[in-house]
């Protein structure tokens, strides 16, 4: 079952014209790995940092579909992007609240 659905994942990924990182049938299957993902490098943040696990997803889905399209080599390659950017998402708002 896990090998179809990994399998899913990168078929969706490679989608052609990009638009499936939109996608919710591919969202679906990344979800819970981008949580917990995400919910890592956030528990590695000092205690007032202000984003929640779900900000830093959502804001990742934003950039990720917001990008020109890009040719992912398999979902070992998506999860790697999808977790640089939430680090650059992080640093980004710790950038920011040192402004205001």
């Amino acid at each position: 079952m896990e090998e179809d659905r990994t399998g899913e994942i990168t078929a969706l990924l490679n989608l052609e014209g990009g638009e499936a990182i939109t996608g919710d049938r591919l969202w679906a299957l990344v979800y819970p790995e981008l949580r917990r993902r995400a919910g890592a490098i956030v528990s590695g943040e000092r205690s007032d940092h202000t984003l929640s696990a779900t900000a830093v997803i959502n804001e990742t889905y934003v950039r990720l579909s917001t990008r020109a399209p890009h040719e992912w080599e398999d979902r070992t390659h998506f999860y790697a992007v999808a977790a640089s950017i939430m680090r650059h998402v992080l640093i980004d708002n710790h950038q920011t609240a040192l402004y205001l």
